[in-house]
């Protein structure tokens, strides 16, 4: 097929690092590049456009700033007119460097930015909406201009969200939209379990950015204590908060944990990551989706999650893994419960069984092309 008859559509990302959500985008491209002619928006050059590259998707490297801010920051709220005005100038910026090249399409990759909709509008073209976060209630932002806000959710021809936790947040904050369509979020489906080991150990996996609400240094205070008496070490994979992580290191320092605790850093490898431990804990708070709780399920290792966002959606309780509250005795009565190997190994195929059915990519990909393609006809 030739270029000239794919559909052109410009992405808009709001930031060039490789969390999740432009994991996901990533494999988003990857799996549709050869039906539609992607470019993509960043305001900055980082991992992300590497990536593109290699996947020979082009991009436009253009500087912007969200729409977001932090109410109970008052330097924030006092320089929000003059954000307001800088963010303005850049979006008409940005459209007249795109214009003479239209796209067909719009599709915004997150929710913390209204540039795909600015776009959107003065293209006369369709946009998608995909809200990837739940920054009100996890990030504690909100909208510089709620009216700004709501015109680009109601003049949205698609919002795609990834779960019902965060559909529910949505119509709490927007309102009714007439195209809601729920979509999961697409994941690396490589996968290398050929590593062994050998030491006698229940290896527990942490994954994620070190952020307050994802609450690793919670899930440390709570089974630090515990970690020697049964045989246990605590794998942290990430970095982010360099204060929590400093509180971390001096609570693993003056209680000699330095054998059951490791720090590996941001690694991309996700088999390496999974290879590592044989359950995966999940604390975060107001989760959009977690990637990281199918991640494990492909990987065949339950998962330990928080009975909050999205985590209750995607991990069956004594299924596919437990859910457990915010409390050190809920936490630490999961993990004994799957210090057995039985236990742990049925949930792990059940796991396995359950992502097979419900996200692998042949999935997402089919349902993906149908939303982009009944938004070009709208």
């Amino acid at each position: 097929m030739s270029d000239i008859t794919l559909k052109s559509i410009l992405v808009v990302t709001h930031y060039s690092k490789l969390y999740g959500a432009n994991k996901s985008l990533l494999k988003s491209l990857e799996l549709l590049r050869a039906e539609y002619r992607f470019t993509v928006l960043v305001p900055e050059i980082g991992p992300l456009t590497e990536c593109l590259i290699k996947l020979e998707i082009p991009f436009i490297n253009n500087p912007f700033e969200v729409d977001i801010f932090d109410p109970t920051n008052l330097k924030s709220q006092l320089a929000k007119k003059r954000r307001v005005r800088f963010r303005d100038s850049q979006k008409n910026e940005l459209l007249r460097r795109i214009e003479n090249s239209k796209p067909d399409l719009i599709y915004s990759n997150s929710s913390v930015t209204l540039l795909g909709s600015f776009l959107s509008e003065h293209l006369n073209i369709p946009h998608i909406w995909h809200f990837r976060e739940n920054i009100f209630d996890h990030y504690h932002r909100t909208y510089d201009s709620k009216k700004s806000a709501d015109k680009s959710f109601r003049q949205s021809t698609t919002i795609l969200v990834p779960g019902n936790y965060i559909k529910q947040m949505i119509a709490s904050r927007f309102g009714h939209h007439p195209n809601i369509i729920q979509i999961h979020n697409p994941i690396d489906e490589a996968v290398d379990t050929n590593i062994q080991r050998v030491d006698g150990q229940i290896h527990i996996g942490v994954v994620g950015l070190i952020h307050p609400k994802k609450n690793q240094l919670f899930t440390l205070k709570a089974l630090g204590p515990h970690l020697n008496n049964l045989n246990l070490k605590l794998h942290f994979f990430g970095d982010g908060d360099t204060i929590i992580k400093g509180q971390m290191l001096k609570m693993v320092e003056d209680n000699s944990l330095q054998s059951n605790v490791s720090f590996h850093g941001r690694v991309n490898d996700v088999n390496r990551i999974f290879n590592s431990f044989d359950i995966l804990i999940n604390m975060s708070e107001h989760e959009a989706f977690g990637r990281v709780n199918l991640e494990a399920m492909l990987h065949g290792v339950p998962v330990i999650g928080l009975n909050s966002g999205a985590t209750p959606e995607i991990v069956e309780h004594n299924a596919t893994g437990l859910i457990v509250e915010k409390t050190a005795e809920s936490l630490l009565e999961a993990v004994k419960g799957l210090l057995d190997s039985e236990i742990r190994n049925r949930m792990g195929l059940n796991a396995k069984r359950v992502y097979s059915k419900r996200y692998s990519n042949v999935q997402y990909k089919g349902q993906f092309k149908s939303i982009l393609d009944a938004t070009f006809l709208t």
